[in-house]
Order: structure tokens, then sequence, then C-alpha cells
């Protein structure tokens, strides 16, 4: 779960398509900000969730840094 979360993308590359498709005609204007709504969602919400499950989990950090 704490994978799948962590690798929630950005949105970029999800609004450029869209965008593209609704300059192109291809998908509603509906579609589209229900799309844009929906990624700017996910931007927000995957941070959070992201901490929170890190928070509960047993899984840790080292520092790996060659000085």
């Amino acid at each position: 779960l704490i994978v799948g979360v962590g690798m929630c993308g950005r949105g970029s590359l999800e609004l450029a398509i869209v965008r593209y498709g609704f300059v192109n005609g291809v998908i509603s204007s509906e579609i589209y900000s229900s799309i844009v709504i929906l990624t700017l969602l996910s931007i927000v919400i995957t941070p959070i969730l992201f901490g929170r499950l890190m928070q509960k989990s047993d899984v840790y950090f080292y520092d790996v840094s060659v000085p």
C-alpha cells in the first residue's frame, strides 16, 4: 500500500493529456473539469496519506550517502 501511494503521480502528465484532448475536441468540458478536479485532489491528498502510512509502518530509511 505504501509503494502504491508513493507512486501516485503528481498529475502533470494527466493534465497535459486531458488538455490536449479538450483542445482537440475529443473530450467535453464536463469530463475535462472532472479530471482536472480529481487530479488536483490526488495531488493534495497523496502526501498526507503517504505520511500517515509511513508513521504507522515499520519501514525505516537509512542514510547511505558517502561522505
